[in-house]
């Protein structure tokens, strides 16, 4: 059986990307290099947790795995690199915790059945493209936390028509051009800040 190591960061191999799994088992075999193994991976796994003490999420660590529907990240998990969850396109939610500070670019790309994220207070930055073509996903709330958002992070989010944020300038004011109209939320109030057309 081959295996796939991860050393505090959770990345795989280019040839691993496109399976399918249906039960992944995990053993700490070095536990204190918090080094994991794959032991098993077959077809069509829906629901995946990454292991407690994972500190990093990859670079295309999961690209591709168009099966998962739903992804539990543990908070020890600090940063989601940049592809990390790009085309899962079954996917259609995710609770990012608290203990995740940067998602990096292209993160969440292409995640075409995404109807759901939940941002926790303690994120600092989204990359550029980390949530560019997303079509189902209709709102967003965004913590005071962050403080910067890359270019397109939203951009092809087409369904999308309202984002709680204390902090509309963080925007790019061209990623929602292909939005016909967006409402911007205030956290405290909920009352309307603006419309963008």
């Amino acid at each position: 059986m081959k295996h796939h190591f991860l050393k505090k960061s959770f990345q795989t191999t280019h040839s691993f990307f496109n399976h399918r799994f249906t039960r992944a088992a995990f053993h700490n075999t070095h536990p204190k290099n918090n080094v994991f193994t794959f032991d098993n991976y077959i077809r069509s796994m829906e629901t995946f947790e990454i292991p407690n003490g994972v500190n990093e999420i990859g670079e295309n660590a999961f690209f591709g795995c168009s099966s998962f529907k739903s992804i539990i990240i543990p908070d020890s998990v600090t940063v989601i690199n940049e592809g990390a969850f790009a085309h899962c396109t079954s996917l259609t939610s995710i609770s990012i915790p608290k203990s995740v500070s940067k998602i990096h670019g292209a993160a969440f790309y292409g995640c075409t059945s995404l109807r759901s994220i939940h941002i926790s207070e303690g994120l600092f930055e989204i990359g550029k493209n980390a949530f560019y073509g997303c079509p189902s996903l209709t709102s967003i709330m965004m913590p005071d936390s962050v403080s910067k958002i890359g270019i397109n992070a939203f951009k092809n989010c087409s369904n999308l028509k309202q984002i709680t944020s204390n902090k509309q300038d963080l925007f790019d004011e061209h990623q929602f051009d292909d939005i016909d109209n967006i409402e911007f939320l205030n956290h405290l109030s909920s009352k309307c800040q603006s419309t963008m057309s």
